[in-house]
């Protein structure tokens, strides 16, 4: 079965925490370098294996890398995720050796155009439940591996993974309303701060104040007498973002309905 191996760069620390730190069942992220060259990290996935066409595994990746980004950036917040450059590769290596030696990957050829591959959902193999509930013991794996199956969560990792500009924390926005069954409903039961909001979408939504990066044109409106700086805006919307998915896709939740699963199972055997 071919197997892929994907040189990934980034942020050092956030390779370093990754490598270090997780337990998913979906991807692993390793350290594998000589000193004298500088650290080199390395993905591995389930899901890419098997899968020969080189714009199907492209398009897989990027779709994980996605969720990986946007499970970071939710975990470390906005602000820091966007003074970081996010996790990328340019190049990919494979084998059709069952147990392969780092000399039997041979680099795909020739070099894809990554770029004109759109993403799509990673997920290709089931994971027993069992590697399942390992996936909780921290939030990054958990929340990619909670995507599989939520859409909620799939849309806000990849929104949070596509950037913090103000057109794209105004559709994260969008997005927590929806999910809660409206605007009014997020405010109330996300207990949202009312002068937060209306500083948010007031500045969001003036082409006076922010010019091309708001998120109309203009509209003949007046400026705003309650206005946001773009850090306050992704404080604000990333405190929104935590405080939805702690709500409505708590990982703890996650887990007990795991350890239900896997009681009745057992019960079967």
């Amino acid at each position: 079965m071919r197997k892929w191996l994907v040189p990934i760069t980034g942020n050092h620390q956030v390779l370093y925490n990754l490598n270090n730190w997780l337990e998913s069942p979906d991807f692993c992220i390793y350290e594998d370098s000589e000193d004298h060259l500088g650290d080199a990290y390395f993905l591995e996935s389930v899901h890419l294996n098997g899968a020969t066409d080189i714009n199907q595994v492209i398009s897989k990746l990027k779709g994980l890398l996605e969720l990986i980004n946007g499970a970071v950036a939710i975990h470390w917040g906005f602000d820091n995720a966007r003074s970081n450059h996010q996790l990328s590769f340019d190049e990919l290596y494979f084998t059709d050796e069952d147990f392969p030696r780092e000399s039997d990957y041979s680099l795909a050829t020739p070099r894809p155009r990554i770029h004109e591959v759109p993403p799509s959902s990673p997920f290709s193999v089931k994971i027993p439940l069992e590697s399942q509930l390992n996936s909780c013991k921290d939030l990054i794996s958990a929340r990619v591996r909670m995507a599989e199956n939520s859409d909620a969560v799939r849309y806000l990792l990849r929104q949070a993974a596509s950037g913090f500009d103000w057109r794209n924390l105004y559709a994260i926005w969008d997005t927590v309303c929806y999910y809660c069954g409206g605007e009014k409903a997020a405010v109330k039961n996300l207990k949202v701060d009312a002068n937060k909001k209306s500083a948010f979408t007031g500045t969001a939504n003036s082409f006076s104040v922010l010019g091309p990066e708001a998120r109309h044109g203009e509209k003949g409106w007046k400026v705003p007498n309650n206005l946001m700086t773009l850090v306050e805006a992704n404080d604000f919307i990333h405190e929104l973002t935590v405080t939805f998915l702690k709500k409505y896709h708590c990982v703890k939740c996650h887990e007990q309905n795991l350890v239900e699963k896997i009681r009745l199972k057992n019960e079967l055997v």
